[in-house]
């Protein structure tokens, strides 16, 4: 084997090891995988291979980071099952491709090393934020998500989130193998000073935590495994299993139940005699300060049109609602069909599997319970959604996130997982506790430092009781200045490409 054909094979490699570094496997050395990559396209000056290399290591990371994405064609029982495969490898390439246009960029500033690690790290976050939100926001497999495996470093979430995080872990990366000895050294004092500063920080909880009377909830995780798609045997079975989860012993004592995404089996009509039958699942306490929070599809008449939501629900012991969130952010081709209307051979391929488009929300993210308890509703994908897509209210006004899924459309691969974890870095970047409800898993109680409270095991029937934690009394530096981020990213990068322009003459090249 040449050498050209073994850094081809080892590009391939390292993208596939940088993804040990994520949940559910979390090994973190493993980002130092970037760093070796880093150093092997240093070698190029060629742009097909640079793209080539690029092209590989994207597609080494993103096979593993994607492979879930097809498992639900097959949840969904088409008659497509066969497509699978075929997609599990197709999917990757597009995200891959970015990364091929990456390593051809990064070869413009190779002054010297230290210059080629910060260039090299500022790319990589233009281009994770570019794939991010160019066609969909989709902001998946981001480096930053990583540090979620180191409990003390993860801290940075807080401070500069996901894209700044991964800024400091690809320099990091990089700096180890710059031979520049006080390069290296400042890579990691900055590593150490982040990995005090998260410990010294949840020493204080006294001081950083709001005070918080105890809110005692009750998650129900019924592990439904199949659609019902209108099947009376299959909703009525639905029905019985959350009945029967949500009345176990302790129900009295609870004061918000929470069902998961679209786990109630019948649509909800304006006026539905449903809401009769659901108050009986709404503990009564003795400040009648109670509700159900439920995932169901809202059907609503609009110009003699019927429109279906993805919607989140809450409902008082009245049978009153208090207030639902229609899902915002819709993902195409599960919950529309892109084109369908503009291109007769998508309409028809949609016609031909039943596809029905869900109506997109126009709520903004929040839900008010009669208490005054507010909380940020999180449907789905829309946990791994940039805050400027989900139209927030001001801090002070949340008590917690709620994130309700259903991750059965992807089995046991690591798509549930990872939707778990970017979940713990959401309770980290806003400082606000999570309480994530999930049809099959993983579900879960998170503090506003991304420790488990309380959590399920995926694919089983499962109940938690226990407390909403705390929120901090003042919103992260993150939750702040999250605006911010991207475009100060932009402009200290156009800063440090016009210094090396300015200076280019008295920088070495090695």
């Amino acid at each position: 084997m040449n050498k050209n054909c073994f850094y081809i094979l080892i590009s391939l490699l390292l993208g596939l090891s940088l993804t040990f570094s994520f949940y559910p496997i979390s090994v973190f050395p493993f980002v130092i995988s970037l760093g070796i990559f880093a150093i092997i396209i240093k070698q190029y000056t060629e742009n097909l291979k640079l793209f080539f290399h690029g092209l590989l290591f994207g597609y080494g990371f993103f096979i593993i980071q994607t492979y879930w994405i097809p498992f639900s064609i097959y949840k969904a029982n088409i008659g497509m099952e066969w497509a699978v495969p075929f997609l599990s490898i197709i999917v990757p390439i597009p995200f891959a491709l970015f990364l091929g246009i990456f390593a051809i960029l990064t070869k413009y500033v190779r002054h010297n090393n230290v210059v080629y690690s910060i260039n090299f790290a500022f790319l990589w976050v233009i281009f994770e934020y570019i794939r991010s939100n160019m066609f969909f926001p989709f902001a998946w497999g981001l480096l930053g998500y990583s540090s979620i495996s180191m409990p003390w470093f993860n801290n940075i979430l807080a401070y500069v989130g996901s894209y700044g995080a991964s800024f400091f872990i690809a320099l990091f990366s990089l700096s180890l193998f710059t031979k520049n000895k006080i390069f290296i050294a400042s890579n990691i004092i900055v590593f150490l000073f982040i990995c005090i500063t998260g410990e010294m920080r949840k020493e204080k909880k006294h001081i950083e935590l709001d005070s918080n009377s105890a809110i005692n909830i009750r998650l129900v995780q019924p592990n439904i495994q199949q659609p019902h798609y209108g099947d009376h045997e299959e909703q009525a079975y639905i029905f019985d299993t959350l009945s029967k989860l949500t009345f176990l012993p302790g129900f009295e004592n609870r004061q918000y139940i929470f069902w998961p995404e679209a786990t109630f089996p019948y649509p909800i009509f304006e006026n539905s005699n449903w809401m009769n039958v659901l108050k009986n699942f709404v503990p009564i306490n003795k400040d009648g300060n109670s509700a159900l929070i439920f995932g169901a599809d809202r059907i609503e008449k609009d110009d003699e049109k019927l429109l279906s939501f993805n919607s989140l629900i809450a409902l008082n012991h009245s049978g009153e609602i208090l207030g639902y969130y229609d899902k915002r952010i819709l993902v195409p081709f599960g919950e529309y069909m892109p084109y369908k209307n503009h291109n007769k051979f998508v309409h028809k391929v949609a016609h031909s599997i039943g596809s029905e488009d869900i109506s997109k929300g126009i709520s903004q993210n929040i839900i008010t319970l009669k208490d005054g308890i507010n909380f940020l509703p999180l449907i789905c994908s829309e946990s791994a959604l940039d805050k400027k897509h989900l139209l927030l209210s001001p801090y002070d006004q949340y008590k917690f996130i709620l994130n309700v899924s259903n991750d059965s459309w992807f089995e046991n691969t690591f798509g549930p997982y990872q939707h778990f974890m970017i979940s713990k870095i959401k309770a980290i970047e806003y400082g606000l506790p999570v309480i994530r409800v999930a049809n099959t898993g993983v579900s879960a109680i998170i503090n506003v430092y991304g420790d488990v409270i309380k959590t399920t095991t995926i694919n089983t029937e499962a109940v938690i009781d226990g407390v909403i934690p705390p929120k901090l009394k003042n919103p992260t530096v993150y939750y702040r200045i999250h605006e911010y981020i991207i475009p100060t990213i932009f402009t200290l990068y156009a800063i440090f490409l016009a210094l090396i322009f300015i200076f280019r003459k008295s920088l070495r090249n090695e």
